[in-house]
């Protein structure tokens, strides 16, 4: 490969399987003024890559690949699943528990949306999960304070908010009057009294 007078390879970030298009195009902006120079760009791409994308770009048979833009393309198509997972990821981060939304139906949907995502930070998540309860909740609090290092444990302590909740009353639920427990009769003669003016004695 024929290097430009003064090339210096620069750092480029490692492909962390994001979105496979926003990937490519942080590679190019690392070769900043050689990043249409299509040898450049073939023979720099492997070194953005890591673990079983590396391995991939080795599996590529000899002599497959002419044209940087070749390459970009079947890459992108390859790793194209992983723009859903950005996508739930970012649909995670977004959840919000709603006013009078019960922490174990929040608690549910925002695990179940967890599952979808692939490599999740236990961490981020444990942040993402206190962040989105509502700004008066014990389970907040507590989970601010402490800063559960794993999804075990955050679940684990929330569930015994949760079993706390369900003992506590439905605040503001009405209470149904009763103003007679003795149901009425249906017969109307026998609902009437003897004395009033029309009965016959």
């Amino acid at each position: 490969m024929n290097v430009p007078t003064g090339f210096h390879t620069p750092k480029i970030i490692k492909y962390k399987g994001t979105d496979p298009s926003q990937h490519v195009q942080q590679f190019r902006d690392s070769l900043g003024l050689y990043s249409n120079l299509n040898q450049i760009l073939c023979r720099l791409f492997a070194t953005s890559l890591q673990d079983e994308p590396l391995c991939w770009f080795h599996s590529l048979p000899d002599g497959s690949i002419h044209i940087f833009e070749q390459l970009q393309k079947i890459f992108i198509k390859a790793y194209a699943h992983n723009k859903d997972k950005e996508e739930n990821l970012y649909s995670l981060i977004s959840l919000k528990q709603t006013y009078g939304e019960k922490l174990e139906e929040f608690s549910k949907k925002f695990l179940e949306l967890a599952r979808k995502v692939n490599n999740l930070d236990q961490k981020a998540t444990v942040s993402a999960f206190t962040n989105a309860l509502q700004f008066n909740y014990k389970a907040k609090e507590y989970l601010f304070l402490k800063k559960p290092k794993t999804l075990k444990d955050m679940i684990e302590k929330v569930n015994n908010y949760i079993d706390l909740e369900r003992m506590m009353p439905e605040p503001n639920k009405p209470v149904k009057a009763v103003y007679n427990t003795k149901a009425p009769s249906t017969d109307f003669n026998n609902n009437r009294s003897s004395s009033e003016p029309g009965d016959p004695k």
